[in-house]
């Protein structure tokens, strides 16, 4: 929930979380592992990006793939 606050603090907004916020957070976490779960039982490998610079990290990882 921190980065949820920081980011709404940058973006100039309220950082007192509404009950809407924690519940969509959940909704999101659990669809999150579920997907992680199906992938797994699947044989398929995923990974985890940390919140900073995720983007970047993502690029990369596709370029490493990709043979780029």
């Amino acid at each position: 929930m921190e980065h949820i606050r920081q980011r709404r603090e940058a973006s100039g907004k309220s950082t007192v979380l509404k009950d809407s916020v924690y519940n969509n957070a959940r909704k999101t976490y659990d669809s999150t592992y579920r997907i992680r779960k199906k992938l797994t039982d699947d044989g398929l490998t995923w990974e985890e990006l940390p919140m900073k610079d995720r983007f970047k990290l993502f690029e990369e990882l596709l370029d490493f793939h990709l043979g780029i």
